[in-house]
């Protein structure tokens, strides 16, 4: 877990607060750099001595803890216009300000304000002693409300200070520093060291994006910022689009980022284009920043927050805002733009499907294996792109690195699928703020603001059902697609021709209501029935206002799924793992990490009253957070009764108190498209030798270790295709073992059925249902249900040994009805559907 931070403590000093202006400097040059006639003595106030050495000790120490990577020592200080340096009064009237500071052995130098303030006309720069690199003008455009500023690093050991204060406003400047960072490594290679210490690049595994690697991905680069996080840290991060393309300058990043929520962003600094125009490259510009921004939504479980930053960024930046997609599919393959190690920006890729998971806690994509490049600290936050440019998740952490072996060559994201609608308030999810009409599209593509404009510009925005990638066992499909007119002129009319598989379905006529510019609105398509297996449907935009569209490069969008039509067994479905085959009797097994996963053990079984069980060795892994699945088959649930019970035995122990494992079981009615948890157990929960007791050794359990889990399935009665996984969560803990799985339906305690003859047809039913016995109805009894409570029965009588009953006020659900005979009661159970 190394993603955390890169910290960078230097960089602190580039803090704004929330309500000014972006730290954008206004350019030129110090007026000192031209000036004759000033004294040449600038006064130098020296900083005290720092134990290096120590510091390297302490970073060692503290390599492998959950913390900010340091960069540099914070030296406090209290430093303003009247305690130090040197003030001159120019012949014009203004006067000027300059001070040194000085820190021996630095590789840098920047500096917090506690108070800044310039009045109009002022100007502020820093630069180096041989003026090589200058700093501002700073200028009342960086005023904040609440008086907070940083300055970006300055190279070497020494920082020049100068302030020229115009006449008509002497003495109302405030620069009030409190903060003085040495930097004691080289960060960001101004010094170019390369001494294995104190190198700043990163891994030599990774790729720049400017080599012909990132060669498609060169608009989604230019959303991806260098993070100062807190003042000590380095994260990535990501402009991202809103549904309305309004332009708010909404940033993605990871929530651990923000210490859990107690850093003030308004100090974050988001420097853009750090980057080498070449593939071999080693620097980039740093001069690109915009500093301040608030929280709009933070949530942990997908390791997500959201920003927004104080101010857009300039044109000159040429900042695009990312694409995203909420379907939560898997892709087949993705690619992370980021800044390891504080470096350059980097690129990487996953030739590999991505594969949900748990990390930490919270939902992600795990990339299986990097194919190209690694991530490493500093990464934390960097988007994690699908093949259609949409960013589906926020990077959280994982094993990876240049040095890795094939098998840690991993990494998780927290899933922005999760992300969208997580908790219950705009403060946890990202709904709120980037869909704010609630248009509800599951995919976005990305807005360049400096994009070339068109007169007549209609697009597929997006295609909000069916979801890309899914797999459904329903035939029949509803698509939803979003017309979008981003053109100058109203889009008036459009023609639209949808495909399946590449032959034409329908065609689409939109004619009005107009769209004006940046307007959207979503379309409905009639029923598409798909065929069995893999299915393209394809929307393209033919022509716009009965002409040709200017621009074609946004004109056609396709969504990929899957039919499915499984072939379910009926009740019960039993697996005590005696075979010597297994998986057996229609179980499958998932294993998405290829690594260890659910085995046949001879060892032990439930209870001791079998001779075999199944486990997974979560002993012997070796890193955390994998998934491993063991399916039951597609069940037939359409004809059963309740109660419909899931049974098994399960034994497992932790290894230690932070070190431990966690068991769900989830079931799904559509194929595997979303999945409800109908049992989820962890830690001292899941534990069956003692709860808090933990094991050190291999986990053998005795007959007495295991433990009778039943699952109630009632409400899944009447689904024709019901999928049943158990997901076994690696926390690198201890062995898990299951046995005697039971999937079957019984009758409720307290009704019989009794073997006289009577017929109830139809059933199942939801109107009426006529009932008929071979012997002379007395009168009807009761009717309940499943928990026997008593329901209302309405009934007609026929003849003497038949009867018809209307059923159409009761609710989905199993009943148990009761007739009276001469000398006995009949008993029978109908499913109302």
């Amino acid at each position: 877990m190394k993603k955390f931070y890169f910290n960078l403590t230097l960089l602190a000093s580039l803090l704004v607060a929330v309500c000014g202006k972006a730290q954008i400097s206004q350019g030129g040059q110090p007026y000192s750099f031209s000036a004759r006639t000033l004294l040449q003595e600038i006064p130098v106030r020296i900083m005290p001595y720092v134990d290096i050495d120590y510091l390297k000790q302490e970073d060692e120490l503290n390599k492998e803890k959950l913390r900010p990577y340091r960069f540099g020592a914070n030296i406090d200080v209290t430093i303003n216009l009247e305690n130090a340096g040197q003030w001159e009064n120019l012949p014009n009237g203004d006067r000027l300000w300059r001070l040194a500071i000085r820190s021996e052995g630095a590789y840098s130098l920047n500096l917090l304000y506690n108070a800044f303030y310039l009045p109009d006309g002022a100007k502020f720069f820093l630069y180096n002693e041989d003026k090589s690199y200058v700093l501002g003008a700073f200028t009342n455009k960086n005023n904040r409300e609440d008086k907070l500023f940083g300055s970006d690093l300055v190279p070497g050991s020494t920082c020049i200070l100068e302030y020229l204060e115009p006449k008509s406003h002497l003495g109302e400047g405030v620069i009030s520093i409190s903060q003085v960072v040495h930097a004691y490594k080289d960060v960001l290679d101004y010094l170019k060291d390369k001494e294995a210490a104190n190198a700043k690049a990163s891994g030599a595994c990774n790729v720049n994006v400017n080599c012909p690697s990132g060669n498609d991905w060169q608009v989604e680069k230019r959303a991806v910022c260098i993070i100062v996080v807190g003042g000590s840290g380095i994260c990535t991060g990501t402009m991202i689009n809103d549904v309305p393309q309004s332009g708010t300058p909404y940033f993605l990043t990871a929530n651990h980022c923000t210490s859990n929520g107690t850093d003030n962003v308004g100090q974050w600094v988001f420097r853009y284009n750090y980057e080498s125009a070449s593939c071999t490259g080693t620097t980039g510009p740093t001069t690109q920043s915009v500093s301040g921004a608030v929280y709009r939504a933070r949530n942990a479980g997908s390791d997500m927050a959201l920003l927004q930053l104080s101010s857009a960024p300039p044109t000159s930046y040429n900042a695009v805002y990312a694409g995203w997609s909420r379907e939560g599919v898997v892709v087949d393959s993705s690619i992370c733009i980021h800044h390891p190690s504080g470096d350059i920006k980097k690129i990487s890729k996953a030739k590999n499907q991505t594969i949900s998971s748990t990390y930490s806690g919270a939902q992600c994509w795990r990339v299986g294996q990097w194919t190209s490049g690694v991530t490493e600290p500093g990464s934390s936050g960097s988007p994690l792109f699908d093949p259609n440019h949409r960013i589906i998740g926020q990077l959280y952490g994982g094993p990876s690195s240049c040095s890795a072996t094939a098998a840690n060559l991993n990494d998780y994201y927290g899933k922005f699928s999760v992300s969208w609608n997580a908790g219950n308030t705009a403060a946890t999810r990202l709904k709120d703020w980037l869909d704010p009409q609630n248009a509800a599209p599951l995919t976005v593509d990305a807005y360049d603001p400096n994009a070339v404009s068109y007169t007549l510009d209609g697009s597929i925005q997006s295609v909000s059902s069916p979801g890309n990638g899914i797999t459904t066992c329903t035939a029949l499909v509803n698509p939803v697609f979003t017309l979008k007119n981003n053109g100058t002129d109203d889009l008036n009319t459009a023609v639209i021709e949808v495909t399946l598989n590449g032959n034409p379905e329908d065609t689409i006529y939109f004619n009005g209501p107009a769209l004006a510019t940046g307007a959207s609105t979503n379309i409905n398509v009639s029923g598409i029935t798909l065929v069995s297996g893999l299915n393209s449907i394809g929307f393209n935009l033919v022509t716009v206002n009965g002409t040709t569209d200017d621009n074609l490069a946004n004109n056609s969008r396709n969504v990929s799924l899957t039919l499915l039509i499984p072939t379910p067994v009926n009740l019960p479905v039993q697996e005590g793992f005696q075979a010597a085959v297994f998986p057996s009797n229609g179980f499958t097994i998932d294993n998405p990490d290829a690594d260890f996963t659910w085995e046949r053990s001879t060892t032990v079984g439930g209870f001791g009253t079998s001779t075999a069980s199944t486990k997974i060795s979560f002993f012997d892994y070796q890193t955390t957070g994998a998934v491993d699945y063991l399916n039951l088959p597609y069940t037939d649930f359409s004809s059963i009764v309740a109660p419909v019970n899931l049974k098994f035995d399960v034994a497992y122990a932790r290894y230690s108190n932070s070190n431990f494992d966690s068991l769900k079981v989830s079931i799904s009615t559509n194929c595997g498209a979303s999945w409800n948890t109908i049992y989820a157990k962890g830690n001292t929960a899941l534990s069956t030798n003692g709860g808090a007791n933990v094991t050190n050794n291999n986990f053998v359990p005795t007959s007495t270790q295991w433990r009778a889990e039943t699952i109630n399935l009632d409400t899944y009665v009447g689904q024709s295709n019901v999928q049943i996984r158990f997901e076994a969560i690696n926390g690198y803990g201890n062995d898990l073992y299951l046995d005697n799985i039971n999937l079957s339906s019984d009758t409720p305690i307290g009704i019989k059925e009794n073997n006289l003859e009577m017929e109830l047809f139809p059933n199942p039913g939801n109107e009426i249902i006529t009932l008929k016995s071979n012997l002379p109805i007395k009168g009807m009894d009761q009717l309940l249900n499943v928990l026997g409570q008593n329901q209302v029965l309405d009934f007609r009588k026929v003849t003497e040994s038949d009867y018809q009953i209307d059923i159409s006020n009761l609710t989905q659900g199993v009943y148990y009805i009761s007739v009276q005979l001469e000398n006995s009661t009949i008993t029978r159970k109908f499913i109302k559907n």
